[in-house]
């Protein structure tokens, strides 16, 4: 438990669910719809314990706080006596994600026959409907039939291998400039690459976009 001058924070989301006014849990289910874009009736809730006894003021409405980081935010309501209590609160819906369709060692490359796709309580926004399916990932652990196919748990393969040839392109205000190398070592989408420009006796330096495909650093690109 937290106190903050008049505000105090319960948390322990593990506690049996507490009555919340209706009118609150209203004002929440719309303004997390509108946040997720999502029909306010597919949202719901689990609740933490109220943190005094003191009675809530008359057509409470309260606010809400935080970033929503896995679905939590905490509540903020104001109480007869003047003062605010708040409850922890976490919010998900039923969304479709993949899962492993099969127990999967650790350093496995996903197959279509190692995924399936259900509908599960998500805590959070709604992912699934534009998640592709996460062929070509790897996994980072043994998985269990129905365990979530998602980070940490797996990560995308590399798009880069040592050996691989790179067009490292670098593009601002209508300027493009090409150049060809020979990679130095493995990447995936969105890390730093390094190839070696043979011709030039150079390296370049780059992020990757995608196979055989980088973004040149400035530092690289000639002046």
């Amino acid at each position: 438990m937290i106190w903050c001058g008049n505000l105090v924070l319960a948390f322990g989301l593990a506690a049996p669910p507490v009555e919340v006014p209706a009118a609150v849990v209203a004002m929440v289910r719309d303004a997390i719809g509108r946040s997720w874009h999502v029909d306010p009736a597919r949202i719901q809730f689990e609740w933490g314990r109220i943190a005094t006894r003191e009675p809530f003021a008359d057509g409470a409405r309260g606010r809400i706080l935080g970033q929503g980081r896995d679905g939590r935010f905490v509540v903020a309501l104001p109480t007869r006596a003047g003062g605010e209590t708040a409850i922890s609160m976490r919010a998900g819906i039923d969304d479709t994600v993949w899962v492993a369709g099969r127990s999967i060692p650790s350093g496995t490359r996903l197959g279509q026959d190692d995924l399936r796709r259900v509908v599960q309580l998500v805590w959070g926004p709604p992912r699934g409907e534009t998640r592709g399916a996460p062929l070509g990932w790897e996994t980072r652990r043994n998985l269990a039939e129905g365990d979530r196919l998602e980070a940490p748990a797996i990560e995308e393969a590399p798009v880069i291998m040592p050996g691989d040839r790179i067009r490292f392109v670098w593009e601002q205000d209508g300027l493009r400039i090409v150049r060809e190398a020979v990679a130095g070592s493995r990447a995936r989408r969105g890390e730093r690459v390094f190839g070696r420009d043979d011709l030039r006796h150079e390296q370049l330096t780059g992020v990757a976009l995608g196979p055989g495909a980088a973004r040149l650093e400035r530092k690289d690109v000639p002046q």
